[in-house]
């Protein structure tokens, strides 16, 4: 069994911090009271990279950020906290279930890929590029990322809900290969779309974190996990993809 709704984003939860939580934590406790009911094989719950980025914040945690490493809320009373807490609680509650059926758990950090909505950092750079934005808006530009494409996202949630054994799993999933600045990222981006537009700098999102980086130890020595699209490839596709429905509509 899968759980993998949630209500994401940024905007959300800045927006709407209570919705996020309610949603997140009703949907959790359901699918969780379901399988203490019929007790499943085992379950894949989806949780997040921010689960992790607080430790590395105040120094708690090194980068490659590991699995292990404490929970720390930075900032507890601001919206954008809402998400990461959903997630935490709800990797505890499936983790406390632990002896009823076998738990797995995976950390997604920045997947990407076609069909993922306009919300995130690389559907926005595809649109404004596409609109021949200039100058082009962009965001904490020496912050840094590590994309991880969908399909390499895809074959490591199967791989890790798949995984043998009864004891409970939890695991990042990302490409730790690649790590590139923001603004290095938009570079692509322009040079998928065919031209070198002015940047106009503003500072990062509130809450943002100036670095994500997976530790993927556990994942590889788990199912044998390598990303298989780099960068260059996914951000191809993910363009071309939405380039496609906006010529559609």
């Amino acid at each position: 069994m899968y759980h993998l709704a949630a209500v994401v984003g940024v905007a959300r939860a800045n927006n709407e911090p209570s919705r996020v939580l309610n949603v997140n934590l009703r949907a959790t406790l359901q699918i969780l009271d379901f399988c203490r009911r019929t007790r499943p094989g085992a379950v894949f719950f989806s949780s997040t990279s921010e689960v992790g980025d607080g430790a590395a914040k105040v120094g708690l945690s090194t980068y490659p950020t590991v699995e292990n490493s404490p929970f720390v809320l930075v900032e507890p009373a601001a919206p954008r906290s809402s998400y990461a807490l959903s997630k935490v609680v709800g990797e505890s509650l499936f983790l406390q279930c632990a002896d009823e059926f076998a738990v797995r758990i995976g950390r997604y950090h920045n997947i990407y890929g076609p069909r993922m909505g306009h919300s995130h950092v690389i559907p926005q750079f595809v649109d404004r590029a596409i609109a021949r934005q200039d100058p082009f808006e962009i965001f904490g530009a020496v912050q840094t990322r590590a994309f991880c494409y969908i399909d390499d996202a895809v074959d490591a949630t199967v791989g890790l809900a798949g995984l043998p054994g009864a004891g409970p799993v939890v695991a990042n999933i990302g490409n730790d290969t690649e790590e590139i600045k923001i603004e290095l990222l938009a570079h692509k981006v322009w040079k998928l779309a065919g031209y070198e537009p002015a940047a106009t700098i503003y500072d990062p999102p509130a809450g943002s974190p100036d670095r994500r980086l997976p530790n993927l130890d556990r994942l590889r020595e788990a199912i044998g996990f390598t990303p298989r699209v780099d960068l260059d490839e996914g951000l191809a596709r993910t363009f071309e993809w939405y380039a496609a429905a906006g010529a559609r509509r």
